[in-house]
This record gives C-alpha cells, sequence and structure tokens, in this order.
C-alpha cells in the first residue's frame, strides 16, 4: 500500500485552505429541482438528461479519485478525462471513495483532504463535459472493519458502522447535489455476489492490520437481507438531500443460483419466476436504476436468460414493468485466454449488439485507467492501444443513439 509523501500533504492543505477561503420511485412524478442541475434522472420510466430522453454508453473509470487520493501529486488523470472527450465518451463510474479500512481510516482524521481531493477530481470532469456516476460504498468490508464491527454489521443501521457510512454519505451528497457533472449515485460494487455464498466457497477477507477484532467468525457472513437493509437506507438518505438524481445498486448479474442460495442455502438453479423475483428483491424499488454487470454468457441459467442477450433482456423487461431503467454497469471481454476463451472482439461486439439492439438506456465498459499494470481489460489507448477499438466503437454507438 501507498503513503503520500510530504510534499503531497503540504500540497493538499495549499488546496484546502484555497477553496476554504473562496468558497418507492417507480413513478418519480414532477422534478423538484431544474433538470439542468440533476444529472440523470427518470421521469414516466424514461431515462432524462437535461429535459431529453438519453441513452448512452461510457466507461468505468474505477481509480480517477482513488488514485488522486492517494498520490494528489500524479495528475494523470487529467490525460484520462482528456481522452475520453477526445472519444466522445459522455461519462465515467467511477469509485467514489476508498477501497481499504486503512484509507478509510485517513478519512476519519482529515476528512477535508478527502473533499478538496474531490472537488478537484470534479472540477476537471466538468472541464472535459465528462458526467461522473459516483460509487459511494465500492468495497463492501470496508466501513465495517473501520467501525471494528462484523460485516453484517452493514445490515443494522443502528450500527456504528452506519454512523460511520451515513456521515460519509451525507458530507458527499450535500456537497454535490447542485453540480450537473454528478450524473448519478450508486450504492458500492456487486454486494449481491458477496451475500450468503458459504464461506468455504468464498472465505472471510483477512481483517486489516489496526482491527479492534482478532478474527472473522460468522456474523461476517453477509446476507442478501443485509444488503438490501443496507440499500434502502443509502436510498432514503440520499433522497432526503437529494431527490430526483438518479440512484443505482451497483449490483452484478444475478447467479443462476441466488434465490435458491439466500431462501434455502441451495446452489440448484433457479427457475425464470424466482429469477425475476430476486432481481426485483436485490435492487429495492426505493431505486430508480436497476444494474447488472456482464461479461460472458453463463449456460446454468434458464433459457434463454443464459446468454448475454437473454440476461440482459430479463433485467430490461424486469425494469420497464417497475417503470425504471437499467444500467449495465459493467461489460467486456478481456485478453485473458485462460479464464475468457473466447474471441474478446467477438464477445464485445456481441455485447455491443445487445445493448443497441434492446435498448439499455445506461451502459458502461470496464474499464479505462491511466495507472496499473493489469491490461487485459484496459481500453485506454495511451496503455493498451490493442484495444482502443472499443472506445471507438462506443463512440460511433453514442453518435447513432444521439442522431434518433
Amino acid at each position: 500500500m501507498k503513503f503520500i509523501k510530504i510534499s503531497a500533504i503540504v500540497l493538499a492543505s495549499i488546496l484546502l485552505l484555497s477553496v476554504l477561503a473562496s468558497c418507492k420511485s417507480n413513478n418519480p412524478g414532477k422534478i423538484k429541482k431544474s433538470s439542468d442541475t440533476i444529472g440523470l434522472y427518470v421521469s414516466e420510466g424514461k431515462l432524462m438528461h437535461k429535459g431529453k430522453e438519453f441513452r448512452g454508453v461510457g466507461v468505468n473509470f474505477f481509480a480517477a479519485y482513488y488514485d488522486l487520493f492517494k498520490n494528489p501529486l500524479d495528475d494523470r488523470y487529467q490525460d484520462g478525462f482528456k481522452t475520453l472527450k477526445d472519444y466522445e465518451i459522455p461519462f465515467a463510474r467511477i469509485n467514489m471513495g476508498m477501497y481499504y479500512p486503512a484509507e478509510l481510516r485517513r478519512w476519519q482524521e482529515n476528512s477535508d483532504f478527502t473533499y478538496v481531493m474531490m472537488d478537484e477530481l470534479v472540477r476537471e470532469a466538468t472541464k472535459n463535459d465528462i458526467g461522473l456516476i459516483c460509487s459511494i460504498f465500492w468495497n463492501y468490508y470496508a466501513f465495517p472493519d473501520l467501525a471494528g464491527e462484523p460485516i453484517s454489521a452493514i445490515g443494522d443501521v443502528n450500527s456504528k458502522t452506519w454512523t460511520l457510512m451515513r456521515q460519509y454519505l451525507t458530507d458527499i451528497v450535500t456537497r454535490f447535489k447542485d453540480n450537473p457533472t454528478i450524473w448519478a449515485w450508486e450504492f458500492g460494487n456487486e454486494y449481491n455476489l458477496a451475500a450468503d455464498i458459504p464461506v468455504e466457497l468464498s472465505p472471510y477477507p483477512e481483517l486489516w492490520a489496526e482491527s479492534e477484532r482478532t478474527a472473522r467468525d460468522d456474523q461476517d457472513k453477509l446476507s442478501s437481507a443485509d444488503v438490501v437493509a443496507a440499500m434502502n437506507e443509502f436510498a432514503k438518505i440520499v433522497r432526503s438531500i437529494d431527490p430526483d438524481r438518479l440512484i443505482t445498486t451497483g449490483n452484478a448479474d444475478i447467479r443462476s443460483f441466488s434465490w435458491n442460495l439466500s431462501n434455502s442455502g441451495s446452489l440448484s438453479q433457479d427457475s425464470s419466476e424466482n429469477s425475476r423475483e430476486f432481481f426485483n428483491y436485490i435492487n429495492p424499488y426505493s431505486f430508480d436504476c436497476t444494474s447488472i454487470h456482464i461479461y460472458k454468457e453463463d449456460m446454468r441459467r434458464v433459457s434463454p436468460f443464459d446468454s448475454i442477450k437473454g440476461a440482459i433482456q430479463l433485467a430490461m423487461e424486469e425494469s420497464e414493468k417497475s417503470g425504471r431503467v437499467l444500467f449495465l454497469g459493467e461489460f467486456g471481454y478481456p485478453d485473458n485466454a485462460d479464464s475468457f476463451p473466447d474471441d474478446p472482439v467477438e464477445m464485445f461486439n456481441l455485447q455491443m449488439e445487445a445493448i443497441e439492439e434492446l435498448n439499455v438506456p445506461l451502459s458502461a465498459v470496464w474499464r479505462f485507467e491511466v495507472l496499473g499494470d493489469d491490461l487485459n481489460f484496459e481500453i485506454n489507448p495511451a496503455r493498451n492501444q490493442k484495444r482502443a477499438y472499443q472506445l471507438e466503437a462506443i463512440r460511433d454507438l453514442n453518435r447513432r443513439l444521439n442522431a434518433n
């Protein structure tokens, strides 16, 4: 883990001083604020932006803020936003926070530094006309570990975990609620995949070095009920501050056995009806935007939902039934023959065709970054020219969507 140099802290302090010196939602009904100030929103079941129906494909720029938080002297995120602008990418989904509890401790000790770095990032996105979908609680165990509580405390809105989460969420939403660069608020990343899984199939993450606890125990098992309770609390808090802007769950696609696992601990295949029921359960109606992440076919699912197109179709149908919109928050296919043996170009094209044919309102490819060693998914041409065709294809699709 990297720690910020003394010079970085001095710079951040200067920035902070200068800034301080200068300065159930199925049918939302009438928008309470100007549509020019609230990013994305839903009206009568349609995704809207600045008073017009919107469809678009963006990118996952996961570490745009995260890298800046770790090193304020590294300005490569600025080049990243410029590249996205050059390719006419309308928005980026980002981790609006930290990942590990040790990093959250730094927020706890100096929240002003955390928020000033967010100001810097949002200003740069605004300069390049890039909207931001901000995922607030990316890592499911970070806040419980910081609070010294088991992971399941996420589901207890009266826990110390939620005292910290509530403060963090309230601070961020209040700070940016009137900024049109913020397109949407997202709860977290793929919490549904962490829920209900037996520990023998998915071991608990290690406790961090400064944990008040000595070991994980059965209370660290996260349930779908915990996740839904946390999501509903998130929606309640956001809506009390920012009543209209799009909010989404950040879920991955549901598993082929999610309903059975949640209800009986079984890994047996869900029926089509059970899959639809669980999709709506894990994407609560307090959110006006559902979420899935799709990378490849899942032949364990009931046909026709075992295909990429079929899985997206199920999510689209259930979202539309409830007057909500779907965010395909992650899609893509890596250059990694061991885990992903199909041709990456063919699979990417298949995903893009499904997005266009099924009229998915909001999608984001995984991933665009300016740092890191893993290039299997990387689409930033400055780092992996081989996969730059994906940005070109997204640009062309966005042009077609905007021409209609």
